[in-house]
């Protein structure tokens, strides 16, 4: 089931499914920034990462002499959320362990997922809660993706992506099984913008964790609208569409790496897994701004 939050700049839809948006409108122009699904190009529009980003090796890990087996980004996208606070500006979801999730995951848990509008801004917080009597470990993500052709005729390489002080990126490299490298490759960029192109994924995303200053914005050489991302609670950023001339970009504010092929399968060594001793809590926020530049 779909819910919306509106106010007078901005009407946002969420679906239960994952907590996934749906759509994010302004409302003034009815332009549409969320990427409109799309299934034969890909079959998520922003899903939520959780309890773990990326691929595993043979989609398992080891936690507690155990054996678990689970998907590429965990469960929570493809997970019913139940509604724990609806207002006009702002929504609540929440999610708790079930034996659906005890198979993969052995942690008791709640996830809170509050979408809160701020004028022209949309604000994400999730809160993970440690249910459980002994530590609890994850990882947690962003992947919405957002349009790249907001009108007709506009084509990928119409839009760039704008850094803040950033002369070139570092980005971490994967093997063929597309698990991490420890090397990263640097990309230069045209005045802090990188141009969008299918040859900028052709190895897969982008992964980075030394911007300058933890913001990212989408721009477009023939509009003005702008789509910023601001990540201060996540030390990694992901950048990442298909390998084609596609319509949509996902900004990936990820709390942790993926796998790595220079690690074994064990959770507690995943690169900065989170976590939590009983009773705690933990807060990760980032900020999407939506806009028109003055000419």
């Amino acid at each position: 089931m779909n819910y919306v939050i509106k106010n007078k700049h901005l009407k946002v839809v969420i679906s239960d499914l994952g907590a996934e948006l749906q759509s994010i409108q302004m409302i003034n122009d009815s332009v549409e920034l969320l990427w409109q699904l799309n299934k034969q190009v890909w079959e998520r529009q922003a899903p939520l990462l959780f309890p773990i980003i990326g691929r595993l090796k043979d989609e398992e890990y080891k936690y507690n002499e155990r054996t678990y087996k689970i998907p590429i980004h965990g469960f929570a996208y493809t997970s019913n959320f139940k509604i724990k606070e609806q207002l006009e500006e702002k929504i609540t979801f929440s999610l708790t362990d079930n034996n659906i999730t005890k198979s993969v995951y052995p942690f008791l848990f709640e996830l809170l997922v509050t979408y809160q509008l701020d004028e022209n801004k949309l604000i994400k917080q999730h809160t993970i809660i440690n249910k459980g009597e002994d530590k609890m470990l994850f990882e947690l993500g962003g992947h919405e993706g957002y349009n790249l052709s907001l009108f007709s005729g506009e084509k990928m390489e119409d839009y760039y992506l704008q850094f803040t002080n950033q002369g070139s990126l570092l980005t971490y490299t994967t093997d063929e099984d597309v698990m991490m490298n420890k090397f990263k490759k640097e990309i230069p960029l045209d005045n802090n913008k990188l141009f969008m192109s299918p040859e900028v994924f052709k190895n897969d995303a982008l992964i980075m964790d030394n911007l300058k200053v933890r913001e990212v914005a989408i721009k477009n050489t023939k509009n003005p609208y702008v789509v910023k991302v601001i990540f201060e609670d996540f030390k990694y950023l992901g950048i990442w569409t298909k390998y084609m001339r596609s319509n949509y970009v996902c900004i990936e504010p990820w709390s942790s790496l993926p796998d790595a092929n220079y690690i074994d399968k064990q959770l507690l060594n995943k690169q900065d897994i989170i976590s939590l001793q009983p009773n705690e809590k933990k807060e990760l926020t980032y900020t999407m701004l939506f806009y028109k530049e003055e000419s």
